[in-house]
């Protein structure tokens, strides 16, 4: 496959996150950074914003 560098490459950063968010509790997944500023994300929502994005951003680069 063309990109394999590009898999291999990913899955170290996978691992790297996947350990970080691995330390996050179900009860810190509602907390935001400022409590009242409800514009920032919570703990849970810049998750699934990087879930997103990153699959998004691999569909349109790999098609």
């Amino acid at each position: 496959m063309r990109y394999d560098f590009l898999v291999e490459t990913y899955e170290t950063e996978r691992i790297k996150v996947l350990s970080v968010w691995s330390e996050f509790r179900d009860q810190d997944l509602p907390a935001r950074p400022n409590v009242k500023d409800a514009r920032g994300r919570s703990v849970h929502e810049q998750m699934v914003h990087q879930c997103v994005s990153e699959n998004l951003w691999f569909l349109n680069m790999l098609g």
